[in-house]
């Protein structure tokens, strides 16, 4: 990984050709290539998601606090049920991708809803030759084909790509795979001298698919539905005009549609009763039968909506530089599953009630941003300074939670004392949005049996059902996460040596207390 050449605040590059000499077959196979970081044996069949300065521990979550972008569109986990972690990036396409940048240090204030760090992720733009791959190791397989297609004649760039990917979780029983099919497209084009427009859409059709093992129970089986859809488009206005550099205008969706889908067989010596009552009251419990298949679904559609408008005004006085950045965004987060049930609800575990997602509403998260990034001399040594505030306003119809506005500011400094000496540091605030796993905690019931009764050669139970929640917090905070570090640059002897120390700490973790 190389060091970026702009920016003040601890941000490392991966080029094209550090991705092939790693021959990647999921995104965070790139970690190896970060100070610090270790090769593991590539693996599609469980989660692989980034986790950046986690220190050895989960305090603080760092996986659920690193954001991840392809192409601008932002990889959600906020509308999410399942337990806090990091994005799950097995459904994004490898071998069309550019650059990836990973961000460590303190981010500009353009970005927001993250934590520890951000990973940006850059597919291949304009023209290019047919390329064409195929890889293989122990467990995966892998092809794909990718062109940029000139159209001529003023009319753009169109960037194509195809992948097919697929892993065996066990080689002695090649019958639990996962498989991605992912397709890329992209088109550029510049109007008029001045308008540079930009849009894609990408793709993932896949997931882990496991078959009936003749060793195992027979009729069993596991399907894990992994499909992704992302577009983004853009507009850039060059006006190079006093007061105004340019503007521009982003829009972004990203869906995951993720369906968990468990046939399972079971068998009992007798007949198990099962409550699945949701009032407060007393009821007679089912009967589950001897022996039978139950079929348990968790069906999560996560939507992310985002827009944004920004400002630049790049600005120069002798030796005075002055690169001012606004903006004003906008995000949506909302889960449009039908849920958590069992396709024959009578079949249904004892305890289990069904959890339909689309009756929790949209999560809205209104920002504005402003930095200032200005370089200028001092005593014959370059001084370069970044300031930036983001405030934040999240809207949440029907919740406790709603309209809590939070302030985030940003500083990095840099001061070149020589050609081959510098210093540079920085401190900012970031915070992480809660995720519905948080916000909507799980309705839970106890459910107590107070007497049964036979009547022939079967017996019937009763149940006292008392529904209860997680009491809500006053006191709760979006998840802070404060971050300093310190650097030393230095060059001689056509070596370049980089130093870097930080201390981050996140106040107001995510987590659930039991107190009584």
């Amino acid at each position: 990984a190389q060091k970026a050449k702009d920016g003040l605040g601890t941000t490392h590059s991966l080029g094209r050709d550090a991705l092939n000499h790693l021959q990647m077959s999921n995104m965070t196979d790139v970690a190896a290539l970060l100070p610090g970081g270790k090769t593991v044996n590539p693996d599609l069949t469980s989660q692989n998601s980034f986790s950046i300065r986690e220190g050895g521990t989960g305090n603080g979550n760092a996986a659920f606090g690193t954001a991840v972008e392809v192409d601008g569109v932002r990889l959600g986990n906020n509308a999410s049920f399942g337990e806090m972690g990091g994005v799950d990036t097995r459904s994004v396409a490898v071998e069309n991708i550019e650059s990836i940048e990973v961000i460590t240090g303190v981010p500009s204030a353009e970005y927001g809803d993250l934590g520890s760090g951000m990973v940006r992720i850059n597919t291949r733009k304009g023209r290019t030759p047919t390329n064409i791959t195929f890889s293989v190791n122990p467990r995966t397989y892998q092809a794909s084909v990718s062109k940029g297609i000139d159209l001529q004649e003023n009319n753009g760039v169109l960037n194509l790509s195809a992948e097919w990917a697929r892993a065996i979780k066990k080689l002695i029983s090649p019958y639990e795979c996962y498989t991605r099919t992912g397709i890329t497209l992209g088109y550029s084009n510049t109007f008029a001298k001045g308008l540079r427009f930009e849009a894609g859409f990408s793709g993932n059709i896949g997931g882990m698919n496991t078959k009936d093992d003749p060793d195992a129970f027979t009729g069993e089986f596991k399907k894990e539905r992994d499909n992704a859809f992302r577009g983004n488009t853009s507009l850039t206005w060059q006006l190079n005009k006093p007061g105004i550099t340019n503007l521009k205008f982003d829009a972004s969706v990203n869906f995951n549609d993720n369906l968990y889908h468990y046939h399972k067989y079971e068998s009992y010596a007798s007949n198990q009763p099962a409550v699945h009552a949701e009032q407060e009251g007393y009821f007679i419990a089912d009967r589950l039968p001897l022996t039978f298949f139950s079929d348990q679904i968790i069906d999560s559609k996560e939507l992310d909506l985002a827009a944004s408008v920004k400002y630049n005004w790049h600005k120069r006085w002798d030796d005075v530089k002055s690169q001012l950045k606004a903006g004003v965004q906008w995000k949506a987060n909302g889960n449009v599953g039908k849920g958590e049930y069992y396709q024959d609800p009578s079949l249904a575990a004892n305890g289990y009630r069904p959890r339909p997602y689309t009756d929790y509403p949209f999560m809205h998260n209104l920002s504005v941003y402003a930095e200032e990034h200005l370089t200028l001399p001092v005593a014959g040594t370059r001084l370069e300074v970044t300031a930036g505030l983001r405030l934040e306003n999240v809207f949440i119809q029907g919740s406790l939670y709603n309209k809590k506005a939070t302030l985030s500011p940003r500083f990095n400094l840099k001061w070149q004392l020589s050609e081959s000496f510098a210093v540079r540091g920085g401190w900012g605030i970031t915070e992480k949005l809660p995720s519905y796993y948080i916000l909507y905690p799980k309705q839970e019931y106890r459910d107590i049996q107070t007497f049964g009764f036979p009547h022939g050669d079967q017996t019937s139970y009763i149940y006292y059902t008392q529904p209860y929640t997680v009491t809500y917090n006053p006191d709760l905070r979006w998840q802070r996460n404060s971050s300093s570090e310190l650097g030393l640059e230095a060059s001689f002897l056509g070596a370049k040596v980089s130093l870097t120390g930080f201390y981050n700490i996140t106040k107001g973790p995510y987590n659930f207390i039991d107190m009584y």
